[in-house]
């Protein structure tokens, strides 16, 4: 045999060995993972039976436990609620005795019982037979007895106590006569209550935004109880507890209202009288620090009145009165009034009197060339005496004083004043100065004539012709009505009327 052909016989025999032990391995492997699936099968179903076994174990101590341990839970609750039961009595007694017979709720005593016994039942299931303490609020206090006061609905505006408050006083009252004040305070919890005599008064309600039925409770206790801490706790010792007697101080009455809105908004000023000057800018609304209502958020709100204007645009002096007026959604009005006095800008109206005078002086010096030119005599005035009194009228009036807008006794401008002598209808300079025709030579103006300063078109000041240069007039703030000269202080043209 030659050599390559043993070189081919070695190798098939080796990869027959090879393929038969690939063969045998996977014969090995598959031999123990059956092994190690039924080893772990074995294991599984021992631990599931220990488990089992151990909660069977489990369950058994702990219904023996309960079995052991429940006899004396409803041993214990049975004397707390018989103890509870017979303090009830004893308060209900003591309330009787202090108000008067009350009427005693049996469905509400044996709920309110019943809760008292399942608390001291969980705390002695925690604690057991050893010596604890629990709120009183939560043991005792729903064990207070609600008398109920009336069937129909007392009316109580919104927001305002007082109507509750009245049946509070009168239930008090019958122990003492010191009811005539209640005071608010704040309470330990935070909430608002009311100090009435010796006694400390809340009420219990469901807060509300409508207009409707409701009951309140009217809880009233004793200031000596309201502020002893032994109200506050009750002591569990082993299986009896021991209640302090005051901790029943606490009285409830039941009060069915009707929440109604008749109370009128509040308008709120800053001021009720102010004073402005008549050259003030005066704005009513700025006064108002707001208008609040008890039942409605928002309330609106009219004013009325006006202070009078003279021709230029100055207050006339004097008291206004301004009202401001609101009502809110159910028809209830209120008023509020403020009181407004005009009174002279004194500087101010010292230097309009000087600006009036330098145009004058110089419309009196433009006046006199046309004064020299013009010199056509006026009529004499006729029958002054039926207007108005004419000129006696108005030497009668000498001493009023000067108002600006006066056209009356009370007080007179310079138009007010000649419309008040002669009866006339035209109020301003301007249209006493077209009741006829202009003449110039104001020198030889006659008795009776008007005399006018100032142009044609646009006089500002007028008085009344005594005849021989002299007049008589509304002059100033400081003169009044008074007599005048042309010497000192010269028209400019005068008519006839």
């Amino acid at each position: 045999m030659s050599s390559m052909n043993k070189i081919v016989e070695n190798t098939k025999k080796l990869n027959a060995t090879l393929v038969c032990n690939f063969k045998h391995g996977l014969r090995e492997a598959s031999s123990w993972a059956v092994t190690c699936k039924v080893k772990a099968s074995v294991v599984a179903n021992e631990l599931l039976g220990a488990s089992l076994i151990r909660c069977k174990q489990a369950l058994h101590k702990a219904d023996a436990a309960f079995t052991e341990i429940y006899p004396v839970v409803i041993k214990q609750t049975k004397t707390t609620c018989t103890s509870i039961a017979n303090k009830a009595n004893v308060a209900l007694s003591t309330i009787e005795n202090r108000f008067g017979k009350v009427h005693f709720n049996f469905q509400h005593f044996v709920l309110t019982t019943t809760t008292a016994a399942l608390v001291f039942a969980v705390t002695f299931t925690f604690t057991g037979l050893g010596r604890s303490q629990v709120d009183a609020a939560t043991v005792l206090r729903k064990v207070e007895v609600a008398t109920p006061l009336n069937e129909k609905a007392i009316k109580v505006n919104y927001g305002d106590d007082s109507a509750i408050i009245d049946v509070a006083k009168e239930i008090i009252s019958r122990n003492e006569s010191n009811v005539y004040d209640a005071k608010a305070i704040t309470l330990n919890d935070g909430s608002q209550g009311y100090e009435i005599g010796n006694y400390v008064v809340k009420l219990d309600r469901i807060p509300t935004k409508e207009l409707r039925e409701d009951t309140v409770a009217i809880k009233i206790q004793s200031k000596e109880a309201y502020a002893s801490d032994s109200v506050n706790k009750v002591e569990l010792n082993n299986d009896k507890p021991v209640i302090a007697d005051d901790v029943f101080a606490v009285n409830s009455y039941l009060v069915n209202v009707k929440y109604v809105d008749t109370q009128a908004p509040v308008i709120a000023l800053s001021e009720t009288h102010v004073d402005v000057l008549d050259t003030g800018d005066f704005d009513p609304q700025a006064y108002v620090t707001g208008v609040f209502d008890n039942y409605d958020e928002v309330v609106n709100y009219t004013v009325s009145g006006e202070i009078e204007e003279n021709e230029d645009g100055l207050y006339i002096d004097g008291d206004y009165t301004f009202t401001y007026t609101a009502v809110d959604a159910n028809g209830n009005k209120a008023e509020a009034q403020l009181v407004v006095t005009v009174s002279e800008d004194e500087e101010a109206a010292k230097e309009r009197r000087e600006a009036e005078l330098e145009e004058e002086r110089q419309a009196n010096q433009s006046a006199e060339t046309a004064n020299e030119q013009n010199v056509t005599q006026a009529p004499t005035p006729a029958a002054n005496a039926a207007r108005g009194g004419g000129i006696a009228t108005a030497i009668s009036l000498v001493g009023s004083p000067y108002v600006y807008g006066g056209t009356s006794p009370a007080g007179f401008d310079c138009s007010g004043f000649v419309q008040y002598s002669f009866g006339i209808g035209a109020r301003t300079t301007g249209a006493q100065a077209a009741l006829g025709q202009h003449y110039y030579d104001v020198q030889n103006a006659p008795a009776g004539a008007l005399l006018f300063w100032g142009g044609d078109s646009s006089p500002y000041h007028v008085a009344i012709s005594l005849g021989n240069g002299s007049y008589v007039h509304a002059g100033t703030p400081a003169t009044g009505v008074t007599y005048g000269s042309q010497g000192s202080y010269r028209p400019n043209f005068y008519i006839v009327i």
